[in-house]
């Protein structure tokens, strides 16, 4: 018999492991539709709101309840149709992302017009907190360092990237057998020149 429980949101309709949609009200099987993107979705109603949902979310939400949904995509294991429980698993979105354009190739004109749209784009304190929560603890595979590497070969820095560089590292301090060592730099608009060392002892 196939395990039937109520959605943690939606509490009028109960979700069956296989992917069942049922009315509480009516006791009745919800229709299903497939969508553009071939996931089969339904029809709910809450506070007299109608809001169309994905199967294999409900399922998931339903039966592995995580703190930030919106952080996730619903993962088939199978096919786009199978929204069974152990054909299902949360995905981070940038994962997903990344995983289905890997092979993309993007056009220069492409990338153009990508930086142009995020030119003056402001993020809220929100949607970094949320970016931030979905980065943590990602590892950084070899391939992306070495992108990451190469991109870094031969960049100009600009003068205030310079100075700043340099407030940074004015004052920094090292620790050297017990003694803190502060040393100073300044720019002299082709090198480093090195400052005076003080010692402190403690």
């Amino acid at each position: 018999m196939t395990l039937m429980q109520p959605h943690p949101l939606f509490t009028k309709y109960l979700i069956g492991e296989n992917g069942d949609v049922i009315n509480k009200r009516t006791n009745r099987k919800m229709k299903c539709r497939t969508n553009n993107e071939g996931y089969l979705t339904v029809g709910l109603t809450k506070d007299k709101k109608k809001h169309t949902k994905r199967i294999n979310r409900l399922v998931l939400e339903t039966y592995r309840p995580i703190e930030n949904p919106h952080l996730y995509h619903a993962h088939h294991k199978g096919l786009k149709s199978d929204n069974r429980l152990e054909k299902l698993e949360w995905e981070l979105i940038a994962d997903h992302i990344s995983k289905h354009n890997k092979r993309r190739v993007v056009s220069e004109e492409t990338r153009r017009k990508m930086g142009e749209s995020h030119k003056g784009k402001v993020r809220s304190e929100e949607t970094k907190q949320k970016m931030r929560e979905a980065k943590l603890g990602k590892p950084i595979d070899e391939e992306t360092k070495r992108k990451m590497s190469e991109a870094k070969k031969g960049k100009v820095l600009s003068e205030g990237h310079k100075r700043r560089i340099g407030e940074g590292k004015k004052g920094a301090l090292w620790w050297n057998n017990g003694t803190r060592t502060i040393r100073s730099k300044e720019w002299t608009g082709e090198g480093w020149m090195r400052g005076r060392i003080t010692k402190i002892k403690g």
